[in-house]
C-alpha cells in the first residue's frame, strides 16, 4: 500500500511540475530559515549550560549609592572571593577572572595582539567545565608563571604539534604553556583564548591573605561563586546580605556610600542587561524576534502548500471518487494525502539543508548571526532528532487540511460533477492568502524601521568630529615617555592636522569614581562621576565645542592637575548656576569651562555627568620595574581624507622607531563606532534578507494559485472577451478581491509592525520617531509585488484566444 502511495505521489510530482517546483521551493526555502533561526535561538537560550554545575554558579554583581545616585556594576572587587570565603567555608568556592587589557604575546618570531587573555584563579577548570586536549586542567594554574590556552590559540602559534611546555612571551613574563583546552562554545558569555594564574599578581603585592573590607570599594573583576550541594541562591544572597551588614556597612559610611551585592545565576547572565562594565549581552527582543519570523516563513510555505492543495480539488476529486467506490477507507484516503506532504517534506528538506551548507560558505551567515557553526552535527542524534522532528511538523502543518478536505469529497458529487458554483476552500484560501499579506508587510515595514533607526544612529551629530581619527596605542614606559618628541614627528607630515592623547576611545568604558564636589551652594557632596584624562589638544584635535568659560591652556601650567573641564550634563545634573571655578576633588580642581556634551558610550544609554581632565606629569623613573611594561597611553592623530593609507604608513614609520618592541597598529574611530551597533546592523541585514525571503515565498504561492484560479476559470473570461471585455477589464476582475486583502492586511499588520518596533526602539536613549509613511510604503511594496505577480499568469489567460478558451474543459 506505501508503495502504491508513493508511485502514486512520484506520477502527481512529474505530471504538475510548476506545483510540485512552488510547493518544494517554498518548503524548502521556510526549513532552511526555521533550521538557521532554530539553531540560532537554541544557542541563545541556553547560553552557559554546558557547563555541567552551571545551576550552582552565581556573578556576583554590586550597585553603588551616593547622593540618592546608584551605579551598576557587573564587575566586582577583587577581595570579595576571598573574605566571603574566609567567612562562609562551607558555603562557596569563588574563581575570578581579571582581564589584563589589550596584550602583545610572542612565541619566537610570531607574536600578536590578544583582546582577550585572562588571569583566573587555579581551580577555574574545577569550577567551569572544559575539555581537555593537552595537559591535566586540575594543576594547569597552580604554578603563577602558568598559562592554559584554548586549542585555536595553541593552533595560531605551535601548529598541531603538543605545546605542552612552550613558552610564551609577554612584554613582563614567559609563560609556560600546562593546558590545552577545546575552544569555548559560542554560548559561553564569557570568553578567553588564553588564561593566566591569578597567583602572578603577587609578583605585584597583591595577596588575598591581605585582603580587607576596605578593598571592596574598588572594582575591577568579575567574581563567580559555586554553592555547595544542597545550597541556593537565597542561602550565598542571604550570606552576602549578613557580610555586608557586619563587615562592610560601617566602613561604607566613611566614604558617604552604600553598597548592594547581588548574584545572578550563570544560565541568565547573558539576557541581564544594563550592568556597566560588563562583558556583550543578548538581547531577548532578538530571540523572540526570530522565533516569530521563523514561525511565520513557515507558516507562509505551508499556507502556500494547503492554499494549491486546496485548488487542486477539483483535478483530484475522480481520483478519490474512483478510490472509494473500489473501497478505499478515508483514513486510508488521508494517509495517502498525508503521505504526499511527507514526501515533499523530505524533498524539501533535502534541498533546505542544501540551503543552509551554502549560506554558510558562501555568504556572512555565521557573522550576522555571532555563531561559528550552525550546523554541528558533532552533536549527535540529538541535532538529527531535532532536525526530523521540524521536518514532520512542517509536513502536519501543511498536509493536514488537505488531507482532511480531499478525503471527504464524496464519489457521487466527484464523479458527476467538474465544475461547482463554489470553488472548494475558497474562503479558506482567501484568509491563508490573507495572513500571507500581514506578515510580509509586518516584516518588510520593521526592516524599514530598523535601516531608518540605524541611518539616524550613523548620522546623528555625536558632539565631537570622529572622521579620519586614527587610535593608537604606545606600551610602556619608555615609548610613552617618548610622546612629546613623537608627537613632533608626526605633526612634521603635512597630512597630519592634530595629534592628542587620550584615556578614552569609543567602545572601551570610561572611568568612574566617587568624589566630592561642589554643589550649587557650595557645600561638597559625594557623587560619582565618569572622567577622561586627556592631552591639552584633546578638545580642539576632537572637535568638541566649548560652550563656557575656556579650553585647556599650552601656556598655564596650573591647568595640568587643577582644572577640568565639564559637560553640559553635569551642569545640568548639579544645577549650577555659575559653573565657572565650582570644585571638584581631584587634586583640588576648578571647573575652567563648559562643553558641550558629547557621546562617550553608545546612543542606547543617555550622555551622563563626565568631565575631562588633562593627564597628570608623571615621574616615571618611580614606576617599579615589574609595572613599566604596563604603562600604555593612547594618542589620537588627525589626518586629511586624501592618501590616508600612505599616512598611515608614514606614521608606522615613526612610531617604530621610538616603540620597536610592539607591532604597530592603530584603529579608526570610525570603525570603533560601528562596532557599538554592530549586534542592531547584523539584525537589521539579517532582516532585510528574511523579509525579502517572506515576500518570495508568498508570491511563489500566489502565482501558483493565480495558475489553478484562472484556469479554472478559463471558459468565463472566453466569454467575457466575446461580448467586448478587454484585457485590463480582465485582469483587473481577478485581481480586485486581491485589493482589498491587500488593504485589511496592511493595516493590521502596520499595528503590529509598529508595537513590536515601538518596543525595540527603546533599548536606544536616542531614536527616530515612527513615520506612518513606513507603513503605507511598505503596504503600496507588497501589493504591487502581489498584484504584478498575479497579474503576469491573468494576462497570459487573458490573452488567450477566445474560441480556443470556450472550448476548455
Amino acid at each position: 500500500m506505501l508503495k502504491s502511495y508513493l508511485i502514486v505521489a512520484l506520477r502527481n510530482f512529474s505530471r504538475e511540475k510548476s506545483y510540485a517546483l512552488i510547493n518544494i521551493l517554498g518548503l524548502a526555502l521556510a526549513i532552511a530559515c526555521g533550521i538557521v533561526l532554530s539553531v540560532y535561538v537554541r544557542s541563545e537560550m541556553t547560553y552557559d549550560q554546558h557547563n555541567v554545575n552551571h545551576e550552582r554558579i552565581y556573578r556576583m554583581v554590586d550597585k553603588y549609592t551616593t547622593n540618592g545616585k546608584t551605579d551598576e556594576f557587573a564587575a566586582s572587587p577583587q577581595a570579595m572571593g576571598p573574605l566571603l570565603k574566609r567567612e562562609y567555608p562551607d558555603l562557596v568556592e569563588f574563581v575570578r577572572f581579571r582581564p589584563i587589557g589589550r596584550a602583545v604575546l610572542r612565541v619566537d618570531d610570531i607574536e600578536a595582539y590578544w583582546d582577550d587573555v585572562r588571569m583566573a584563579d587555579p581551580n577555574v577548570f574545577d569550577v567551569f567545565t572544559h575539555k581537555a586536549v593537552y595537559g591535566d586542567l586540575s594543576k594547569a594554574l597552580v604554578d603563577p608563571s602558568s598559562i592554559a590556552i584554548s586549542q585555536s590559540f595553541a593552533e595560531h602559534y605551535f601548529g598541531n604539534r603538543n605545546p605542552i611546555g612552550e613558552l610564551i612571551g609577554s612584554d613582563n613574563f614567559d609563560f609556560r604553556v600546562t593546558a590545552v583546552y577545546e575552544d569555548l562554545p559560542d554560548n559561553s558569555h564569557l570568553k578567553y583564548s588564553a588564561l593566566m594564574s591569578m597567583k602572578r599578581l603577587h609578583s605585584f603585592g597583591q595577596n588575598d591573605d591581605n585582603a580587607t573590607v576596605q578593598q571592596l570599594f574598588n572594582i575591577g573583576i568579575y567574581t563567580y561563586f559555586m554553592v555547595a550541594e544542597g545550597r541556593t541562591q537565597q542561602d550565598l544572597q542571604s550570606a552576602l546580605d549578613s557580610f555586608y551588614e557586619s563587615k562592610v556597612a560601617d566602613v561604607g559610611k566613611q566614604f558617604q556610600l552604600e553598597a548592594e551585592f547581588l548574584v545572578q545565576p550563570l544560565s541568565e547572565v547573558h539576557f541581564d542587561t544594563g550592568w556597566d562594565y560588563d562583558e556583550p549581552t543578548g538581547n531577548i527582543f532578538y530571540v523572540y524576534g526570530f522565533i516569530a519570523v521563523a514561525a511565520f516563513v513557515v507558516l507562509i510555505a505551508c499556507i502556500n502548500y494547503t492554499n494549491l492543495a486546496t485548488a487542486r480539488a477539483t483535478k483530484r476529486a475522480k481520483e478519490v471518487g474512483m478510490r472509494k467506490i473500489i473501497g478505499a477507507e478515508r483514513s486510508q484516503l488521508m494517509l495517502q494525502f498525508m503521505g504526499e506532504s511527507i514526501v515533499y517534506a523530505v524533498v524539501a528538506l533535502i534541498v533546505g539543508l542544501m540551503l543552509v551548507f551554502l549560506a554558510e560558505a558562501y555568504t556572512p551567515l555565521n557573522l550576522l548571526l555571532g555563531k561559528t557553526d550552525l550546523l554541528n552535527f558533532a552533536e549527535g542524534p540529538e541535532m538529527f532528532a531535532f532536525i526530523a522532528a521540524g521536518m514532520l511538523l512542517v509536513a502536519l502543518m501543511a498536509g493536514a487540511y488537505p488531507a482532511l478536505y480531499l478525503s471527504s469529497i464524496t464519489p457521487l458529487s466527484a464523479l458527476t460533477t467538474t465544475k461547482r458554483g463554489r470553488r472548494p476552500g475558497f474562503a479558506l484560501r482567501e484568509a491563508l492568502v490573507f495572513v500571507q499579506f500581514l506578515v510580509s508587510v509586518g516584516v518588510l515595514s520593521a526592516t524599514i524601521l530598523m535601516g531608518i533607526q540605524m541611518s539616524y544612529v550613523a548620522n546623528k551629530p555625536l558632539g565631537f568630529d570622529a572622521e579620519n581619527k586614527l587610535a593608537i596605542t604606545l606600551r610602556g614606559v619608555d615609548a610613552v615617555e617618548k610622546i612629546p618628541v613623537v608627537r613632533n614627528e608626526i605633526l612634521k607630515n603635512a597630512n597630519v592636522l592634530g595629534f592628542a592623547e587620550t584615556s578614552y576611545i569609543p567602545g572601551q568604558p570610561v572611568t568612574i569614581n566617587l568624589m566630592q564636589i561642589e554643589n550649587n551652594d557650595g557645600q561638597m557632596e559625594s557623587t560619582s562621576l565618569n572622567h577622561i584624562a586627556v592631552g591639552k589638544e584633546f578638545v580642539e584635535v576632537m572637535g568638541i565645542e566649548i560652550i563656557e568659560g575656556r579650553d585647556f591652556s599650552k601656556k598655564l601650567l596650573t591647568d595640568v592637575g587643577t582644572s577640568v573641564v565639564v559637560n553640559e550634563t553635569l551642569v545640568r545634573t548639579m544645577g549650577w548656576e555659575n559653573p565657572i571655578g565650582k570644585r571638584i576633588q581631584l587634586m583640588n580642581a576648578r571647573v575652567v569651562g563648559v562643553m558641550k556634551d558629547f557621546h562617550f558610550t553608545s546612543l542606547h544609554q543617555p550622555v551622563a555627568p563626565m568631565f575631562i581632565r588633562p593627564f597628570p606629569p608623571t615621574d616615571f623613573s618611580n614606576v617599579p620595574p615589574l609595572q613599566r611594561n604596563l604603562v600604555t597611553r593612547t594618542i589620537v592623530v588627525s589626518v586629511v581624507g586624501d592618501g590616508v593609507f600612505r599616512t598611515i604608513n608614514d606614521i608606522d614609520s615613526v612610531i617604530s622607531q621610538f616603540d620597536p618592541k610592539h607591532p604597530f597598529e592603530y584603529r579608526f574611530f570610525d570603525d570603533l563606532l560601528g562596532e557599538m551597533y554592530e549586534d542592531e546592523n547584523n539584525l537589521m541585514k539579517l532582516t532585510a534578507v528574511l523579509a525579502g525571503i517572506c515576500i518570495f515565498v508568498s508570491c511563489m504561492g500566489l502565482y501558483g494559485l493565480a495558475a489553478f484560479t484562472t484556469e479554472q476559470r478559463t471558459k468565463e473570461i472566453g466569454i467575457r472577451k466575446v461580448l467586448g471585455s478587454s484585457t485590463t477589464e480582465i485582469i483587473l476582475l481577478l485581481t480586485q478581491k486581491l485589493l482589498a486583502l491587500v488593504l485589511v492586511a496592511a493595516i493590521l499588520g502596520s499595528i503590529a509592525s509598529y508595537a513590536t518596533m515601538d518596543d525595540w526602539l527603546s533599548v536606544f536613549a536616542y531614536r527616530t520617531e515612527i513615520e506612518l509613511w513606513v507603513f503605507a510604503f511598505a503596504s503600496l511594496a507588497v501589493a504591487l509585488i502581489a498584484l504584478v505577480t498575479v497579474a503576469a499568469q491573468s494576462f497570459v489567460t487573458a490573452n488567450t484566444n477566445p474560441v480556443e478558451a470556450l472550448r476548455y474543459e
